[in-house]
């Protein structure tokens, strides 16, 4: 008599089925709980599964969000944008109107920073305040980049005040 065992679910199944079950949590408005429990109870269960229990689990999922409303985007105001951890411009799509944010990126030895598509941050930033011009400049002098435009500040009187003239100029 041969006895069949079951793979196990791989590490990447559970980190998705968790992810998943934080997109549900978020969709049903705190009704399944937050998604930080959400995804820890997820990924608990989906680590004692199958694969093909956990498949199973992320197709059955992804077919109820998917029948679920999309949550409106939020109306953020276009502007500059700072969290704990990073920072953020948040500009509003010529073909929908609908806002959306870009983080900010700098390599190591770029003359110039670029601001890079940030998916679904614009939920987090609903209901913050942007930057002031004030926090702008204090943004250049602690990174030595303009903000507005990303050049590396070399001019004198740019590295003074944290940003060049022509960039100060649009928040006025």
């Amino acid at each position: 008599m041969t006895t069949m065992t079951k793979t196990p679910a791989s590490a990447a199944q559970i980190t998705f089925y968790g992810s998943l079950s934080a997109t549900f949590a978020t969709r049903m408005g705190g009704l399944a709980g937050t998604p930080e429990q959400a995804t820890a109870k997820a990924t608990e269960w989906a680590s004692t599964q199958s694969m093909k229990t956990v498949s199973d689990a992320i197709t059955s999922l992804k077919d109820k969000i998917a029948a679920m409303p999309k949550p409106a985007a939020p109306v953020v105001e276009v502007g500059y944008y700072a969290t704990e951890k990073d920072t953020f411009f948040v500009t509003q799509s010529k073909s929908t109107g609908k806002s959306y944010a870009k983080k900010w990126a700098v390599k190591y030895g770029m003359k110039k920073a670029t601001w890079v598509y940030a998916p679904g941050v614009i939920y987090s930033l609903a209901g913050q305040t942007p930057m002031t011009l004030e926090q702008a400049k204090a943004f250049g002098h602690s990174h030595g980049y303009c903000i507005r435009c990303g050049a590396q500040l070399t001019d004198p009187k740019s590295v003074e005040a944290g940003i060049g003239p022509v960039c100060a100029g649009y928040w006025s």
